[in-house]
């Protein structure tokens, strides 16, 4: 595969190590994962790469009532949420989510890939009959899904696709004891597209997550679908570091309870800041930081670590020319 996109005399390793970044910024395991070399944007063809992701997030909210869930980030357009008591006047979690995973390349522009999410919470809840705390450690979910490269970067902007379903997603009403299993209920599909400007890369990610009706507890409930835009900026500052930063927009319709919405649409906007490590040849460490700029307050942190599997892919180095 020949990569022409880096300018003549810069070293295509520190420019290459900003697609990572374009990714971190977003979150820590995104989907689409821009990473840290061009021949390593999708898994090699026939290998594995491994990931393990760790974020944490404080949120507090007023007000709350059944209907507003909280959402916490575990990859560039998906999220968990975490179910809300009914008629609480304040809201304070600490939440922990793993998020382990991994991946294969199925062919040279094509990769597979799953995740699931672990998550443990610690909430304080103050209301008019006083104040309460609980502490729930459980699955969330697994997801499978394709990223595949449609467009090389050259004259026109590189283009990925990818598509993701929910093999297996914990629902829930408005309390943890609310909850059933389910496949296939939920799904979403999107894209990402960058440019490389020496040495800064412009990016951006758009995706849809649409949600099926299910039943819990003898009621319909059926999750509010979102759609997620997420504009983004890297720098790389050596062959090593990679900086980043970017915006985050979601538009989320409200979760619907038999057949009534269960609150008002919601839109929210983000700020990320990303750093990209190349610890190893088989290892690299990104880490995340997202504070909310509009929308219910709370921020959040993340890191993944991404190791290559197996035999490393050989590397191919651009023919130098000869000047006679």
């Amino acid at each position: 595969m020949n990569h022409t996109f880096c300018s003549k005399g810069t070293p295509r390793h520190t420019i290459l190590l900003a697609l990572l970044c374009a990714a971190s910024a977003w979150s820590p395991s995104a989907l689409a994962d821009l990473p840290l070399t061009v021949e390593g944007m999708l898994t090699a063809q026939n290998r594995w790469r491994a990931e393990l992701g760790i974020n944490y997030a404080n949120i507090e909210q007023r007000g709350v009532s059944t209907g507003q869930p909280v959402s916490i980030q575990v990859s560039a357009t998906q999220f968990v949420n975490i179910p809300t008591q009914i008629g609480g006047a304040r809201f304070n979690s600490d939440t922990v989510v793993l998020s382990p995973g991994l991946r294969y390349g199925a062919s040279e522009n094509t990769e597979l890939y799953g995740r699931t999410s672990w998550l443990g919470d610690s909430t304080r809840i103050q209301g008019v009959s006083g104040t309460d705390s609980q502490y729930n450690s459980r699955f969330d979910s697994l997801w499978l899904g394709i990223n595949h490269k449609f467009i090389e970067e050259g004259e026109s902007p590189a283009l990925l696709g990818f598509a993701e379903i929910a093999a297996l997603e914990r629902s829930y009403l408005s309390s943890v004891a609310d909850a059933q299993d389910y496949s296939g209920r939920a799904g979403l599909i999107g894209a990402t597209t960058y440019r490389v400007i020496d040495p800064i890369v412009l990016s951006f990610t758009g995706a849809y997550r649409i949600n099926a009706p299910r039943s819990i507890n003898n009621q319909s409930y059926t999750p509010g679908n979102f759609l997620l835009l997420s504009p983004s900026l890297a720098f790389a500052v050596n062959s090593d570091i990679t900086l980043s930063a970017g915006l985050l927009w979601r538009n989320t319709r409200p979760d619907v309870i038999n057949g009534q919405d269960q609150s008002l649409l919601r839109t929210s906007t983000d700020f990320n800041l990303g750093l990209a490590w190349l610890w190893s040849e088989r290892s690299v460490l990104n880490f995340s930081s997202k504070a909310n700029l509009s929308g219910s307050g709370g921020a959040e942190l993340g890191m993944t670590w991404v190791y290559k599997l197996g035999d490393l892919p050989m590397h191919k180095h651009p023919v130098k020319e000869v000047t006679p």
